[in-house]
């Protein structure tokens, strides 16, 4: 049961309630979805700073012992060779370049597509409040993404009769493994912000 408080009560919603209805109630987890369309963006200035900060963390990952390859759900095959029949570039494993997915409403799909993701966002969305406000995302505040579809639609909204989520390339370098179900700013200051580590995976599998 891959559950969190993020999907909310099953009686009122999401950060309508208690904790404790939240966790009396848990609200189900889909079991199955169907894919109703799909659109590829076409941004070239997008792609051309993307690239860019994938060739400097692949030039850090060749130095850095710390990066090792980090394979994750929605990149294994047979998703690692995913749109590559209609001219989609091959992930990088070195950098740990991963396909993953994040889910929003559709006018953030759009705004994602134009401009990329806004870090200022982190939180406001279907995150769980604390008193009604965005608080401090577990990892730290930045851009969130995951490799289960049944995690990212937690935040994604009907758009008719339809769910819609952002399928990202993303690149990890090498990624700072997290066990617990947060972290200390110290750490991220000190290991990801001024360390040797490019991004944060929690692994809520391992403990």
């Amino acid at each position: 049961n891959n559950w969190t408080r993020d999907r909310g009560c099953s009686k009122h919603g999401r950060n309508n309630c208690s904790d404790v209805c939240v966790m009396s109630n848990q609200a189900a987890v889909p079991q199955g979805y169907r894919v109703a369309a799909v659109e590829k963006n076409y941004n070239t200035y997008l792609w051309r700073e993307y690239t860019r900060a994938r060739a400097a963390i692949l030039e850090d990952c060749s130095a850095n012992s710390a990066c090792s390859i980090h394979p994750v759900a929605s990149s294994r095959p047979p998703f690692d060779v995913l749109g590559q029949s209609i001219g989609v570039e091959p992930l990088i494993a070195e950098c740990n370049e991963w396909f993953l997915l994040h889910g929003t409403d559709r006018h953030a799909c759009e705004g994602i597509c134009r401009s990329g993701i806004q870090i200022g966002m982190a939180g406001s969305g279907a995150t769980f409040k604390l008193q009604g406000r965005p608080k401090r995302p577990l990892y730290g505040w930045g851009a969130y993404f995951a490799e289960m579809i049944t995690k990212s639609d937690e935040y994604a909204r009907p758009w008719g009769d339809r769910f819609c989520v952002v399928l990202c390339r993303v690149v990890g370098g090498a990624p700072l493994l997290v066990t617990e179900d947060t972290v200390p700013e110290q750490t991220l200051r000190s290991q990801v912000i001024a360390g040797p580590h490019h991004s944060v995976v929690g692994d809520r599998e391992t403990r």
